[in-house]
């Protein structure tokens, strides 16, 4: 087993280690990823075309024996990720430590950046570790190019840290998690069971199939807060608020509009020559643009100003 330190900011520095201080970095790796996954992740992959000696990981697996491997080149390849084309480092990453751990052909990498969440000298976790949402990333490499495990503890997995530090790239794509995003909400297996059971579940349901066609990008973490704002959840924790299934999603990703209309699209009949369409069954209904009148029999519909001109010109309507 290997532990390294290694601060980044303009250079890399590595940190001198005792005993005391490994056994408090192998309590942040214990507390911070543990034996469950997270449901913060995304799933990676190294590409063929990548599986070069130009990837540090491709290079670990490589190499033997593992502990004689010159760790300093993940540090040294993560600050050349965080720099910039004119040779500076970009002052919108912020500066942290790189902590690694290796066990055979396993190893495990965090970046803290700057918190007040651990001792800066002795590493020691202090009790507002786990709080901020923002401070950490993680990558979980088990010998397998093909399931590499990213955690990025913010809004978006940083393309710096995955792509161009790692030379990773997203295993799944946008129509594949849409997908499997809009089938998890249909078929209740988003959720777990301590949601699902609420009296208020349906509320939740609505307002994430809301959330999914509302937005461009889908984040777990941003999904949970508007539950918790909307007082639908009372708590933020995602290992209660998601099924285990759901750890097949990552937990961010663009959502494909495509894949949106392929579920919820409609035709509907209401005679021998006329069908009304729609790309999406739920939001038309949730926003009223169609009512059944009981008394005629007759559906109204409530055309948006900017195509009103052109349906009454095609009906041959004055307005």
């Amino acid at each position: 087993m290997t532990i390294k330190v290694y601060s980044i900011d303009e250079v890399v520095e590595e940190r001198t280690l005792d005993e005391e201080k490994i056994k408090n970095i192998q309590k942040l790796f214990k507390f911070l990823i543990g034996e469950q996954k997270s449901h913060l992740s995304v799933k990676c992959i190294l590409p063929p075309e990548k599986q070069t000696n130009a990837s540090v990981l491709f290079e670990f697996k490589n190499h033997r024996p593992k502990d004689s491997f010159d760790f300093k080149k993940f540090a040294n390849k993560l600050l050349l990720a965080e720099t910039n084309e004119d040779g500076k480092r970009n002052n919108t990453i912020r500066t942290g430590i790189l902590f690694i751990e290796q066990i055979g052909s396993h190893i495990k990498l965090i970046k803290l950046e700057s918190t007040q969440a651990i001792d800066p000298e002795t590493y020691a976790i202090r009790q507002d570790l786990g709080l901020d949402n923002s401070y950490y990333k993680i990558c979980i490499f088990e010998n397998n190019f093909n399931d590499i495990t990213i955690i990025d503890k913010s809004n978006t997995a940083a393309k710096f840290w995955y792509n161009k530090f790692l030379d990773l790239k997203l295993f799944r794509d946008s129509d594949t998690n849409t997908d499997t995003l809009i089938r998890f909400v249909k078929n209740n297996s988003l959720f777990s069971e301590k949601v699902i059971n609420q009296i208020n579940y349906e509320e939740i349901k609505e307002l994430s199939l809301e959330y999914i066609f509302e937005n461009i990008s889908f984040d777990k973490v941003a999904l949970t807060n508007k539950l918790v704002q909307n007082n639908l959840l009372d708590t933020n924790d995602e290992s209660e608020i998601f099924s285990a299934k759901s750890l097949d999603l990552d937990s961010e990703f663009d959502i494909s509009k495509k894949i949106i209309i392929k579920h919820f699209k409609k035709s509907l009949q209401i005679s021998d020559i006329t069908s009304i369409y729609t790309d999406n069954i739920i939001e038309m209904k949730d926003r009223q643009e169609v009512e059944y009148n009981r008394n005629t029999g007759k559906l109204e519909l409530d055309i948006q100003a900017r195509y009103r001109s052109q349906v009454l010109q095609n009906l041959g309507i004055d307005e």
